[in-house]
């Protein structure tokens, strides 16, 4: 029978159930110097509804379930917030919204303040919680006219400004990513 092992130097991880500091384990930088933070990562998370709008600027957090986006994608610098078409009342789901990323916990869903919503699972599902900065609208919406279905998307921040469509986050080298489909059924 082998003894416990000693705990690993060097490595913090945040608890894997319950609440508490979250640090992601080798993290990679959300800014490059070179670019001047143009590089930087921004998440597109789907708002429920004007309710859950209101949290967002209210409260100043956006949440996602642990279970919904693999740890390393929390190092984000943005959270973009994409507003369903069925869910807001409109023809087209669109981005109007954005807000830099100050800190990044795992909390249980009982400590989210006013979700009136139900969730995944109980109060005790762990999410991480995004705090946010002053929340900022962008020049002009970022339209979802090919009515893709979005889960997260995560664009380079250079991208949320200069896309007009939701097709235009996905910019690929060459082109769109909506080129790229074009493309292929010529063939």
């Amino acid at each position: 029978m082998r003894g416990a092992e000693p705990p690993r130097q060097g490595r913090r991880r945040g608890p894997r159930s319950g609440t508490g500091p979250y640090l992601a384990s080798r993290r990679p930088r959300f800014l490059t110097l070179q670019d001047g933070g143009q590089s930087a990562q921004v998440m597109v998370g789907i708002l429920r509804g004007p309710a859950h709008l209101e949290v967002v600027q209210r409260f100043r957090f956006y949440h996602v379930p642990v279970s919904a986006i693999a740890a390393a994608r929390t190092a984000i610098a943005y959270a973009a917030f994409y507003e369903g078409a069925i869910q807001f009342g409109r023809g087209t789901g669109m981005i109007r919204f954005y807000a830099p990323v100050l800190r990044v916990s795992r909390v249980r869903r009982a400590e989210l303040p006013g979700l009136t919503w139900p969730g995944r699972g109980g109060p005790d599902t762990p999410y991480y919680r995004f705090d946010l900065g002053p929340i900022q609208a962008l020049p002009r919406p970022i339209t979802n006219p090919d009515r893709l279905r979005l889960a997260f998307r995560f664009s380079p921040f250079v991208r949320l400004h200069q896309a007009q469509t939701l097709t235009d986050l996905r910019q690929v080298a060459g082109g769109t990513e909506r080129r790229r489909r074009e493309k292929g059924k010529e063939h």
